[in-house]
């Protein structure tokens, strides 16, 4: 057998303990060495440090990823919290309100802003628009008052003549081009009053409803005139004596509104009553939309009776885009 020397036997250990240690790389544990391709455990945080730049970087298979977990827990700094450059609270998550028109735009929250509604403008007298921000066209539609119905008269114990009608207002639907910001001074027209009780006068014209932007009156719908005195009624000479019906007032638009649509209010009803049979008054020029700028009914000549006064005018106003 051949003697082994010192310094033999000093290679032998140090080989056995390189043996060892490549068999014990797969029981690594806290205070060991991390061992590549092996299962390793720690006990407590393994913190890795480089001062001189980026600490640990991972490549992986293509397909597949640089690095695994176990679990959802967020990890803190490593999460994504940013979507093409947003954080959470700019990403809209519910919209909490419903809008009737259309949806203009959306907050983080879910709170909307919704396309403004209608206006509707129908107190006689001056009032104000201005126009909500994003809308650059408004539709409008405008509708005269109506004028006053004719009042009645007792002529004799065997006649009277009854009141005509009042026309109806006039109408026009426009479009206007605007600018968020812009203030309308909207303008409704008052109603006609009905003819005098004691002398039969004449009733009052409806007025005229007007939007005006700029100190130009893009939309006006005119008003409706009153019922006219017809005089007294002679029996039995005239059979057939009677109030003339008012006429309706026309709609117009001036640039730079678009006009859509416009109409001429209808004319309020001629009626007579013959010699000891009085009937009812004429009837006022109709309307399209709510009553808006109906001409008054005249009055019954069963007695001194105040004819009806008119319908106020109407504005509606919608933004449109």
């Amino acid at each position: 057998m051949k003697r082994l020397t010192s310094s033999t036997l000093t290679i032998v250990v140090a080989t056995a303990l390189l043996v060892l240690g490549g068999i014990g790389v797969t029981m690594a544990a806290t205070g060991g060495t991390f061992i590549l391709g092996k299962s390793n455990s720690a006990s407590s945080t393994t913190t890795l440090t480089n001062s001189q730049g980026t600490a640990l970087s991972l490549s992986s298979k293509s397909g597949t990823p640089p690095l695994k977990v176990n679990n959802t827990t967020k990890a803190t700094n490593l999460n994504a919290d940013l979507l093409d450059g947003l954080n959470s609270t700019s990403l809209q998550r519910r919209v909490s309100t419903s809008c009737a028109l259309g949806l203009k735009a959306l907050g983080s929250t879910g709170s909307a802003t919704c396309v403004p509604g209608v206006q509707r403008f129908s107190t006689a007298g001056t009032h104000t628009y201005t126009v909500p921000a994003g809308v650059h066209l408004l539709q409008a539609r405008v509708w005269g008052g109506g004028g006053g119905g004719g009042g009645s008269r007792v002529v004799d114990a065997e006649a009277g003549h009854n009141g005509a009608g009042g026309g109806q207002g006039g109408y026009v639907e426009v479009l206007i081009p605007v600018t968020a910001g812009n203030v309308l001074t909207v303008v409704v027209g008052a109603a006609g009053a009905g003819g005098d009780t004691v002398t039969a006068t004449s009733a009052t014209d409806g007025l005229d409803s007007v939007i005006t932007l700029a100190s130009v009156a893009v939309a006006t719908g005119k008003g409706g005139s009153g019922a006219f005195d017809p005089g007294p009624m002679i029996c039995p000479d005239d059979q057939g004596a009677h109030g003339g019906g008012g006429t309706g007032g026309d709609g117009r638009a001036v640039a730079p509104a678009v006009g859509l649509a416009a109409s001429r209010g209808l004319a309020g009803a001629d009626w007579h009553a013959d010699c000891g049979m009085p009937t009812g008054g004429g009837q006022g020029g109709g309307a399209t939309f709510a009553a808006a700028g109906a001409g008054g009914d005249g009055a019954a000549s069963d007695g001194l009776n105040t004819g009806n006064d008119g319908s106020p005018g109407l504005v509606l106003i919608t933004p449109v885009g």
